[in-house]
């Protein structure tokens, strides 16, 4: 389980007192959002910074844990847009319906997808998927949860990503077997080397 911390965001110190408490995600996820102010001597910081530490085993101070905001225990019993099955955790995604799906399920559409190479390549996110009915305005934001691929295919997703990106940028992958190293070429340029 993660634990919700915050600091300040000038002299990295957990002394720092808040204005009001967080109330929903985008306090805690979206930057100067929350303001306070910190009693640390010499420091006249008021920006919140929030982070979570990993609460199943010891950490370091720097050690900080990454946000899985969009997996949530299922309290209200809502059934799998998918399976019609009502798992616990599930995975919410960020449409206006806040469609919910099982872990799962949500495990082999992101591998059906990897496995089609349908993944969307979203400028400002990377490469992501939408939610599973095709809502808009609906990619998963922090792509860590895509984990839920297992080591192997995460691997897979983070080298279809980094091609994608290439690509869009109007590079060219190398043909040779086994190499497939993206190269971005001057414009005007007809001959490169990997």
């Amino acid at each position: 389980a993660g634990k919700l911390r915050v600091r300040c965001s000038k002299c990295q110190q957990g002394t720092l007192t808040l204005t009001r408490d967080p109330s929903c995600w985008e306090d805690v996820l979206v930057r100067n959002r929350l303001m306070g102010v910190c009693q640390a001597q010499d420091c006249d910081g008021t920006v919140a910074e929030f982070y979570f530490k990993c609460g199943a085993h010891p950490t370091s101070d720097s050690d900080t844990s990454v946000v899985l905001n969009l997996i949530t225990p299922n309290r209200q019993h809502v059934p799998c847009i998918t399976c019609t099955d009502t798992g616990d955790p599930v995975l919410v995604f960020p449409c206006a319906d806040c469609h919910v799906i099982c872990l799962d399920c949500f495990r082999l559409y992101c591998m059906t997808r990897l496995n089609d190479r349908q993944f969307i390549h979203d400028p400002q996110l990377g490469y992501t998927l939408p939610c599973v009915a095709g809502c808009p305005d609906s990619a998963i934001k922090e792509l860590h949860h895509f984990r839920i691929l297992g080591n192997h295919q995460y691997d897979r997703y983070q080298r279809y990503g980094a091609e994608e990106y290439v690509l869009c940028m109007r590079g060219v992958l190398c043909p040779s077997p086994g190499c497939g190293a993206g190269l971005l070429p001057d414009a005007g340029v007809r001959r490169i080397e990997c």
